[in-house]
């Protein structure tokens, strides 16, 4: 009795939601699929609240929140919804990156990685993945910034660490993972830096 009165609840706000959003109150739907996701846990309203955290519709524009509500839905097992987290990734990146300096750079995206992956295996992966889509786009900043990131790795790492860091990340590249495009070029680029 109780799943059932869930479901239709929640079903009947989530229906609201698509009505106001319709009739152009975005704001009142944001608030709608926050209220479905609270109390009752629904993976759709958590989604939808991710896409309108994304697209600046009804509350303000924010990668970080909608990574998080897009984190919450992938938890639950919503393949799209993890892709759509790590394009929140590079939306974020990519937003006043001709502006910011390096560093403002690293520590906008270490902080986003922070609040919406704690794993640190999947930071260092995201990152450097980042910086390689930034340096492939021709960001100069970015180039040079990635080449300090190594230098920083190899002044605080010891020799074999060092190279087994590189060697992940050229297995990385050879292989390809959900993070990492394959990418035979860049594979070899890491492996010369072992």
């Amino acid at each position: 009795m109780f799943w059932q009165r869930k479901r239709e609840t929640a079903g009947r706000m989530l229906a609201d939601a698509q009505r106001l959003l319709a009739a152009g109150r975005e704001a009142e739907a944001a608030g709608l699929y926050r209220e479905a996701w609270a109390r009752w846990g629904d993976l759709t309203a958590v989604y939808n609240l991710g896409t309108l955290y994304a697209q600046g519709r009804g509350v303000p524009q924010d990668f970080i929140q909608a990574a998080c509500c897009y984190g919450k839905a992938e938890e639950r097992g919503d393949l799209e919804a993890g892709k759509r987290k790590k394009k929140c990734l590079l939306d974020f990146a990519h937003q006043d990156l001709e502006r910011r300096t390096t560093r403002e750079i690293y520590e906008a995206l270490d902080e986003f990685l922070r609040q919406t992956d704690p794993a640190r295996a999947t930071k260092q992966r995201l990152c450097d993945t980042v910086y390689d889509l930034a340096a492939d786009r021709g960001v100069e900043a970015a180039e040079t910034d990635r080449d300090g990131i190594l230098n920083a790795y190899h002044r605080s790492l010891s020799a074999a660490k060092f190279r087994t860091y590189m060697g992940y990340l050229a297995d990385w590249c050879a292989a390809g993972t959900a993070d990492v495009a394959q990418n035979s070029e860049k594979a070899q680029f890491w492996r010369a830096k072992m």
